[in-house]
């Protein structure tokens, strides 16, 4: 595995080979592949790698542009990263630590229940959650 492969964040993928959105078989193939690899589910959260794209094509050879609609689908419902679902899909979804502090500024208009505030500095970035 290489860092620079685009990929599936490790959260999502090991929610997903747990999930009834994959079938059992797939799941033992795609643990087949992260055996082989060297790695694991735990491994790759642990490292926060990602699971490379290039599995699913293994797995999937004959995957189209809408059967990959509907498993990337399958997957942003299945991935759980907070206990508040309608904020998990956008959070597995951002690509970059910036990409999720802004995603925070939206958490008003998905609940009334927190407001956000953020505090960047040169070498941080404060974020205050307040709850109403």
């Amino acid at each position: 595995m290489q860092r620079s492969e685009p990929g599936v964040p490790a959260l999502a993928f090991a929610q997903l080979l747990a999930s009834p959105a994959i079938d059992p078989d797939s799941a033992e193939q795609f643990r087949a592949i992260m055996a082989r690899e060297g790695t694991g589910e735990l491994s790759l959260i642990r490292t926060q790698e990602q699971a490379p794209l290039r599995w699913f094509r293994e797995v999937y050879p004959d995957l189209d542009a809408e059967q990959a609609t509907k498993l990337g689908i399958a997957c942003a419902e299945q991935a759980q990263l907070t206990s508040f679902g309608p904020l998990s899909v956008p959070l597995v979804s951002a690509g970059t630590v910036a990409q999720v502090v802004q995603l925070l500024t939206y958490l008003p208009v998905i609940t009334e229940a927190v407001t956000t505030q953020s505090d960047p500095q040169r070498d941080d970035l404060t974020i205050r959650l307040t709850g109403n």
